[in-house]
């Protein structure tokens, strides 16, 4: 007896059958390193040498990092003597130094150069304190009004308040949250911190709480 012969055809998928999908893996983009160069330096230090002094500032302005110019910020670790010698070969200029550690300005163009100078063991970007949020002035969750009406309210006292800025202070002033006189040292050009309103906020607690005391702004 003869052993049934399977079809060729039957092996064969249907025609217009759907055929499974291929996948092409593609390679993950490439990220910009540099053993010595803080990460968002590096794409400044790359948009500048691709697209100019603008395109690195505009680079530079939207991972937030602190320009002048066409200079950026940074903070040099390493023998401070070779840092400076460095920085200053880059074009740059030193701000503060301290321990093993240099804050300096170096030309946008410039940061790559820094970062491969001996001596120099890394170049970061500067941390920037954040405000943060004041919630309640708290008076009398503190007793405050008890020591008010005791007669302590912080006569023949100085209270000085160094903060990030003190913008909206004058409307302060004249809404009563803050005395009519207060004497500010100001480092920020002119303009008191503004826009950064926290200086302010905590100023006004401050007052709150020692009303006769005189207030000094930095």
């Amino acid at each position: 007896m003869a052993l049934p012969v399977a079809s060729a055809a039957a092996s064969t998928p249907a025609q217009g059958a759907a055929r499974a999908p291929s996948y092409e893996l593609r390679p993950p983009p490439k990220t910009l390193k540099h053993p010595k160069l803080d990460s968002h330096l590096a794409e400044v230090s790359a948009a500048t040498a691709a697209g100019g002094v603008a395109e690195g500032l505009r680079v530079a302005r939207k991972g937030k990092l602190i320009v002048s110019g066409e200079t950026v910020r940074v903070l040099v670790r390493g023998d401070r003597s070779a840092a400076r010698v460095a920085i200053r070969a880059a074009g740059g200029g030193v701000e503060a130094e301290y321990a093993d550690l240099i804050q300096a300005v170096v030309p946008l163009g410039a940061l790559t150069t820094l970062a491969n100078f001996p001596g120099v063991i890394y170049v970061d970007a500067p941390s920037i304190p954040v405000a943060e949020a004041v919630t309640d002035e708290g008076i009398a969750l503190t007793n405050a009004n008890l020591w008010q009406a005791a007669g302590w309210t912080g006569g023949g006292v100085k209270v000085g308040i160094i903060d990030l800025g003190f913008a909206g202070y004058a409307t302060a002033q004249a809404a009563g949250d803050l005395p009519t006189v207060v004497t500010t040292q100001d480092y920020c050009g002119g303009t008191m911190g503004a826009p950064e309103s926290h200086g302010t906020a905590v100023a006004e607690i401050v007052h709150k709480m020692a009303p006769a005391a005189q207030l000094l702004f930095s």
